[in-house]
């Protein structure tokens, strides 16, 4: 199993080098779709443009494993599609802009990309250029865990300048 988790995120990190990658050098991207396939995706703001709508789906679902959803976290339905056969889920536009969780992605996305391309620079084994993914935080959850199950057993973490809140000692002396 953790070596199935191993590769997802190593996967998924190589997604997010690829994303990085093309959108230093938008040439490096493979061309957009030819006569008689699938439009190219609209409204992409932090993905390059000159991605194919294969392109694009192939990192949404690196996205959908890494956090345990669906495409209808981020995408809202298409106000325009006809109402789905019995048992479908309803079409979706993945150009609109409704939910704000899709701006979130769109943060985390860059977030991801500015970490691997200069953050991490120079951490950990220069053959890996991809330090970190979706996956390093959610591990295939909605919500990233925000501590240890158990705690942080010696007080809280915080790297704010005024550090972790530390708890109160009792006594009753003045002070240092």
């Amino acid at each position: 199993m953790q070596r199935l988790v191993r590769i997802v995120a190593t996967l998924a990190g190589s997604l997010a080098m690829t994303i990085a990658l093309a959108a230093q050098d938008p040439a490096a991207a493979p061309p957009a779709q030819g006569r008689g396939q699938q439009p190219p995706p609209k409204n992409l703001k932090v993905l390059p443009k000159a991605w194919t709508g294969q392109q694009v789906r192939a990192l949404m679902q690196t996205f959908a494993e890494s956090l345990g959803v669906q495409c209808t976290h981020c995408h809202a339905v298409d106000p325009t599609a006809p109402p789905p056969a019995e048992g479908r889920p309803p079409a979706l536009d993945y150009s609109l802009d409704e939910k704000k969780e899709k701006e979130v992605a769109r943060q985390m996305i860059q977030l991801t990309m500015t970490l691997n391309g200069e953050g991490l620079k120079g951490v950990g084994d220069a053959a890996v250029p991809e330090k970190v993914s979706c996956f390093t935080c959610h591990n295939g959850q909605k919500t990233p865990a925000m501590k240890p199950a158990n705690g942080w057993g010696r007080g809280n973490f915080s790297l704010l300048p005024a550090g972790p809140a530390l708890p109160q000692r009792g006594g009753g002396r003045g002070g240092a």
